[in-house]
């Protein structure tokens, strides 16, 4: 028996000894777990996006620096380097070390971003590394381009794209580095410090419009039809393409210092032409005839500017006449006193209808008395007129202006019956008068009550 109870009694111990050890040991396992806890980031943890699960405050420090950054450039190129490469490392772990706390604490953020005041960065060592970059060497770099206009030697103008730029002084960049990596960036966009983008692209609504104005002025053709069939042309190859002036990317058109050189040009040309006036008569026949300077025709200088300056920005391709100030034209519809030297003959349209016609005596034929040949306009006419240099005196007297004393009148000294008459073609030969037409008394008479002031006539 006593035995017995021996056995029981060594048996009893070796089970709580047993179960010491288990709760010794246990209580072990949670001392371990609880100082690890103490000294390392829980499962999950993202620190500066680098997972730090499991890490130590020191293994994590070694892990952000160590983490790749990556440069980006406008050309589409990267380079990479670790931050502790590029110079940026953690000067400062009490964040990291407050972040581990606040998860001892039951803290539920798993993500974490050191502030800039954590971080340092040695800047030569950063400098160094830029340095390698060709991206970053002076001799790589350009200016943004605006886009702008280009004169052809076509003639015309086009609109030339933008070319982005990217440029960024050494020093700048270097800063733009710096401060990134101090914010803890995973990579470093350099194009948001460059100078890339132009301030005038090709879509540009002003230069579009610019480039529409000059091209239509550039594709103008306005084409004057002067007299005899000939013609006066104002386009790009005659006079506009001397207007052009292209300073560096700047396009001009100066209309205003050149047009009024171009229509008094014009008015020349009008004018010479008009030194002669051909028309056809109404019966039909060519005549050709001298002009007075005063009377030729002469172009409307301000208004043919005004007319030329709106056609050429609007890029019109027209043909017409000039504005005219004074115009040498027969009206079919109007008045016309019309002589004939050769016929010894007159004839009188009114508002385009012969009215009245009948024969004339001129000056005298191959003398300084002869009747001039061209066209002339009625000044006035006046009843009756007395000739104080020749003697005698005329009831009806036509005028014409610039003529030196020539006019239309009847001449009651000359016989004029039914079995004599000099108003015939032979008389002017050796009997004419002294520059003036003498007519029959009835036929001018009927001229004179009709005829008005500025009346065009035609003596040839």
């Amino acid at each position: 028996m006593d035995q017995s109870k021996r056995k029981v009694s060594r048996g009893g111990i070796s089970g709580a000894v047993a179960i010491i050890a288990f709760f010794l040991l246990i209580a072990l396992i949670m001392g371990l777990d609880q100082s690890y806890q103490s000294t390392h980031y829980q499962q999950n943890t993202s620190i500066q996006e680098v997972d730090c699960s499991k890490l130590t405050v020191d293994e994590a420090k070694e892990k952000i620096e160590t983490r790749e950054i990556v440069l980006l450039f406008s050309n589409a190129k990267t380079y990479s380097a670790t931050a502790k490469e590029l110079g940026a490392t953690i000067s400062d772990i009490c964040e990291l070390e407050e972040f581990l706390k606040s998860e001892q604490e039951g803290g539920e953020e798993r993500d974490f971003i050191l502030s800039e005041k954590s971080w340092s960065v040695d800047s030569a060592k950063l400098t160094n590394f830029l340095k390698g970059i060709s991206e970053l060497k002076k001799e790589n770099m350009r200016n943004p381009t605006n886009a702008h206009l280009e004169f052809l030697d076509t003639g015309s103008v086009q609109i030339i794209s933008e070319v982005e730029g990217n440029y960024i002084e050494f020093e700048d960049a270097c800063n733009f580095a710096i401060s990134a990596l101090k914010q803890g960036a995973s990579f470093i966009d350099f194009e948001e410090a460059m100078r890339v983008t132009p301030d005038i692209t090709a879509t540009n609504d002003e230069l579009t419009v610019e480039a529409n104005r000059l091209n239509k002025i550039l594709n103008a053709k306005i084409t004057f039809e002067l007299e005899r069939g000939e013609t006066y042309t104002l386009y790009y190859g005659s006079a506009i393409k001397d207007w052009v002036k292209v300073e560096g990317n700047e396009i001009s058109i100066d209309i205003e210092g050149n047009l009024r050189n171009f229509v008094e040009g014009l008015n020349s040309r009008v004018y010479e032409l008009g030194k002669i006036f051909e028309f056809e008569t109404p019966d039909g026949e060519t005549v050709s005839v001298p002009v007075l300077e005063e009377d030729r025709n002469r172009v409307d200088i301000e208004a043919e500017i005004a007319q030329l300056k709106s056609e050429l920005e609007r890029g019109e391709n027209i043909s017409r006449e000039p504005i005219y100030a004074h115009q040498n034209k027969i009206d079919p519809n109007g008045d016309l006193l019309l002589t004939n030297k050769e016929k010894q003959w007159v004839k009188y349209y009114k508002e385009g209808k012969l009215l009245i016609e009948g024969p004339c005596v001129t000056g005298t034929k191959d003398t300084s008395r002869e009747t001039p040949r061209g066209l002339f306009y009625v000044e006035y006419k006046q009843t009756p007129k007395i000739f104080r240099k020749y003697g005698g005196r005329s009831e009806y007297w036509i005028y014409l202006k610039g003529s030196n004393g020539i006019g239309y009148h009847d001449a009651p000294w000359r016989v004029d019956t039914a079995e004599r008459t000099e108003f015939v073609p032979e008389t002017y030969v050796t009997d004419g008068s002294h520059g003036c037409i003498n007519m029959q008394e009835a036929v001018i008479e009927v001229i004179f009550e009709n005829i008005a002031k500025g009346t065009l006539t035609i003596t040839d």
